[in-house]
């Protein structure tokens, strides 16, 4: 597992800097479509988080709490939300996802699933809340 997500982050690395042939840049745009403005703090928590299965499986006394990666997500969740909600203030939210900006498709279907399910103001005190928990977890 650890293998497999490493050898991804670095073929996406690799990608954003164009040294990863006509694949790499197919995977260059749906990696950035996906997660937009935020693809490198994604790519470094991936990292980080491969880095720490291999740390695992050579040292079996380590142990990562189960707060700080529940913390990440829950802190990557909202940061995706919010930018795409950010972005498309007064815009297409879905030109937006297509275009690669605010939390890409993802942040898109967070953002969207907020608002249909608790309205705008519902949506802020939510991601906030989950920003405070991420914070305090990590």
């Amino acid at each position: 597992m650890a293998a497999l997500l490493l050898l991804a982050i670095v073929f996406t690395l690799l990608s954003f800097f164009s040294l990863a042939g006509s694949a790499g840049l197919r995977w260059k745009e749906l990696v950035g479509s996906l997660f937009g403005w935020i693809v490198v703090p994604v790519l470094v928590i991936g990292l980080a988080f491969s880095l720490v299965l291999f740390r695992q499986r050579v040292d079996p006394t380590y142990f990562l709490k189960w707060q700080i990666p529940i913390g990440a997500a829950f802190l990557l969740v909202t940061t995706l939300a919010a930018l795409h909600l950010l972005a498309s203030a007064g815009q297409d939210p879905r030109a937006v996802a297509q275009a690669g900006k605010g939390g890409g498709w993802v942040g898109y279907a967070l953002s969207q699933a907020l608002l249909a399910g608790l309205g705008l103001p519902g949506t802020i005190l939510v991601l906030l809340a989950l920003g405070v928990i991420g914070v305090v977890l990590t």
